[in-house]
Formats: C-alpha cells, structure tokens, sequence
C-alpha cells in the first residue's frame, strides 16, 4: 500500500489533517502566451511579460506523469495565449490521446479552419471560441479579428464532423459581457444555433486598465453604503440572464445550454480550480493553482487598483508534476482554498481604505489572498 504524505493543522480549536493525495483530475496547459488578437479587455495590453511556447520535449515529460494521477481525465489547451498559434499543438494532442486524456481547447477560432479536419479526426472533445459580437464591425472593435474568419472556421470544423460522422469536437462559444456589446448578447443565441454551438458561455470583464473599469456590468450589495477614497462606484448590475432567455427562446435549439455568470458579489465562494481538482501549467512550465494565479499582472476591482503576482509551487523543469502536486505547500494551500478562509474584502467596511488588497493580500495573513476574486464568485468564468 502506498503512504502518502499527512500534513497537520491546528486551528481554532480544531485539528485538521490534510492528505497529499495524486487526486489532479483536470490539467490546463497555456502552450503559449502569445496571441494573433488584440481584445480591448486582454491583460496582454497591460502586461510586459516576456512572451514563448512550452516545449515539446517538457510536455512529453509532463505527459509521461499521467499514470501517477489515476483520476485525471481532462486536458484543457488554453491560458492567456492562442494554443493554436503553437507549432506542435497537434503532437502535443496525439500525445495526451494516447494517454486516453480527454481535450478541451480555448481558442479565438482565427487559425480554425486550418486544423478544423485533424481536431475532429484526433477524437477532440471539445472548443471553446470567443465571440463578443454577431457583427461584422463590433466583433473587430472589440477582439481586432475576423467574424467572417471565425465562421469559416468553424463552418469547415462542421463538415470534418459530418464526413467523420462526429459529433465532436463539441463547440461553445464564449461571450465577455461589456457595457458596449451587452446588447449584442440577444444576437447570440441566433448564431449559436446557425453554427451548431452545443453551449453559450457568458462572463463577465476583468478590467485590467483604467480604460476597461468603466465597462463593468456587475456590482455588489453594500456599493452605495462603503466609502470609499478613489476608483469606480458600480450602480446597479444589467440582468443578462433576462436578455439572453428572451432570445434563446425565439432561436435556438431545446438541447443547446447556456451558462450565465452571477451579477451580484454574494456569501457564496466557490474557486472551480481547487474544488474541480485541477492545475495549470504555464508556457514556461510553472505550476500554478488557478488561472487568475497564472501570471504578475495588474487589475481593478470595482474599481480599486490591484496588483497580482504570479503564485508558483515550482517549475517543471526542476520538479515532477507529481511532487509539486503533493508537496506540503500545494496540499496546504488547496485545504485553505477548499474552506475559503479568507475575508470577504470587497463589502468590508473598510474595503478602499485599506491597503492590504493592492498586494493581493488580506488582514488575515494571507499572501497570495482569494478575498477579492471574482473567479470564486462566479462573477468571472473560465471554460
């Protein structure tokens, strides 16, 4: 029988023990952080991180490590890049296929009808396209790409499918909800079922600059009653769900599902990486918990000025995936996450005169701190 390794806590009169099982069950992988678009609402706008691909030969090792976790199943090519601008993407997906992992990948669709056949014959599951508008003009404004170039794509993912007599990869088509495309969300549902689109996901925008704080649609209870000494006061929150209900009912398919982010900042916290047992892997081989983790990057919280700093439990090319997984600080920091024990800083009282959310941390003593993150609220969605 294999022992693995305990980790003891003491606190608040409990005891609590955590076990450093190989529980990962999904991978997300960025290839790369380069990208072909030039979305208005992007971190790359802000950011000046150096820019590359992940190895093959560091993927094949991280591949090798798949029978180390007998419950993972999925792997998702995404991250804050294009995967399909990477050179062996296509390798990088045999290798996972003869693993027997299942794959997801988030994509922009510019480069799809490239691949759109060898995606269908390599038994893909699923892809997830961005599409913010169903013009023409708006969709240029806002992602600097083609629509047209998009529904080619996607048109010739359609027939690889229906000569392989396929229906994967599933498509879902993923929806940044702004205040200057939010009335473009009744178009989708439309397109949604001319495309074939198996899901509509709808989030909402991280601002990562001043210029994008303004284009926020949620909000939070206390908003009118939390002084505050700078940035953005949010009125009250748009109710998609009533726009994109009323047109789905007129134009789309009974079995087509749509996913719709919370509105409202709320009790209920709930981080989908550490409670779906995942991880990420960055382009240069960082482990990583979380997307919003991933990368040192700047942003606004209802309007406060916030910097993050990428969180790494080490570099695959001086660990296995296995020992990072295991290791006293990621097992830790999972527990912590799974009970969420951290302030709720955005309705605190003292939410703008209080300096310790600018660092990403809190008053509790916690460095990194998920007191402030819009992921755990479902206010921000990630596929």
């Amino acid at each position: 029988m294999i022992k693995h390794s305990v980790y003891k806590e003491e606190i608040e009169g409990a005891t609590i023990l955590y076990q450093g099982l190989p529980d990962l069950r999904r991978l997300y992988v960025e290839v790369t952080n380069r990208c072909n678009a030039g979305c208005i609402m992007c971190v790359r706008r802000t950011w000046n991180e150096a820019e590359g691909y992940l190895t093959y030969d560091l993927f094949q090792a991280l591949i090798e490590e798949v029978p180390c976790f007998p419950l993972l199943k999925w792997l998702y090519f995404g991250g804050f890049g294009e995967p399909l601008l990477h050179p062996r993407l296509l390798d990088m997906i045999r290798c996972a296929r003869k693993k027997g992992l299942k794959i997801k990948i988030s994509s922009n669709g510019q480069y799809l009808s490239a691949i759109a056949q060898d995606l269908v014959q390599l038994g893909v599951e699923e892809i997830i396209v961005s599409c913010d508008s169903a013009s023409e003009k708006s969709f240029k404004a806002i992602r600097g790409g083609s629509l047209g170039q998009l529904e080619e794509g996607i048109r010739a993912l359609n027939r690889a499918k229906k000569k392989y007599e396929s229906i994967h990869p599933r498509l879902v088509l993923e929806f940044v909800a702004m205040k200057c495309n939010v009335n473009e969300l009744k178009n989708l549902p439309g397109l949604a079922s001319r495309w074939g689109a198996f899901a509509l996901l709808v989030t909402n925008v991280m601002p990562y600059s001043a210029d994008t704080m303004g284009e926020i649609l949620y909000t939070y209870p206390a908003a009118s009653k939390i002084p505050k000494a700078h940035g953005l006061m949010p009125g009250n929150y748009v109710d998609i769900a009533s726009i994109v209900w009323e047109a789905a009912a007129k134009k789309w398919f009974t079995w087509g599902t749509i996913k719709l982010p919370r509105m409202v900042w709320g009790a209920a916290r709930n981080c989908r990486f550490v409670n779906s047992y995942s991880a990420v892997v960055t382009w240069d081989g960082e482990v990583v918990p979380c997307y919003p983790l991933s990368h040192s990057y700047s942003c606004f919280v209802f309007g406060r000025r916030k910097e993050v700093k990428r969180y790494s439990f080490g570099n695959l090319k001086a660990s296995s995936l296995y020992s990072l997984w295991t290791s006293e600080e990621y097992v830790r920091f999972r527990g912590k996450v799974r009970l969420f024990r951290f302030p709720s800083c955005v309705d605190c009282e003292l939410a703008y005169t209080c300096d310790y959310p600018v660092e990403n941390c809190d008053c509790w003593g916690n460095e990194p701190s998920c007191a402030d993150c819009l992921w755990a609220q479902d206010i921000i969605q990630c596929p």
